[in-house]
């Protein structure tokens, strides 16, 4: 069951910029498959899944789909377990 949902969206400041994100520290309790806590990284329309990510492996820096200036995270959590969380940075430009 979940019981904690949080969602963003990060933009690029200029028009079909390539968003580039670093994770700095990641601790999402870990599950099979990542089905109780987790982080979902997508693409603009939200249909394109860049990533899933649980557990404690710092996950390979992500690029936004190209042509798209927009990224959104959704987090998922519930009481069971808690971990740190997560850190990330992100940054725009033509060429990442």
């Amino acid at each position: 069951m979940t019981n904690i949902v949080r969602k963003k969206s990060l933009t690029a400041m200029r028009y079909r910029m390539t968003i580039k994100i670093t994770f700095k520290d990641f601790d999402i309790d870990p599950s099979g498959g990542c089905r109780q806590d987790q982080l979902v990284v997508y693409g603009k329309d939200k249909q394109s899944v860049l990533g899933n990510f649980c557990g404690y492996q710092l996950p390979r820096p992500l690029l936004s789909n190209p042509g798209e200036s927009e990224i959104r995270l959704l987090f998922r959590s519930d009481y069971m377990k808690a971990g740190r969380g997560f850190l990330l940075e992100y940054e725009s430009g033509p060429n990442m």
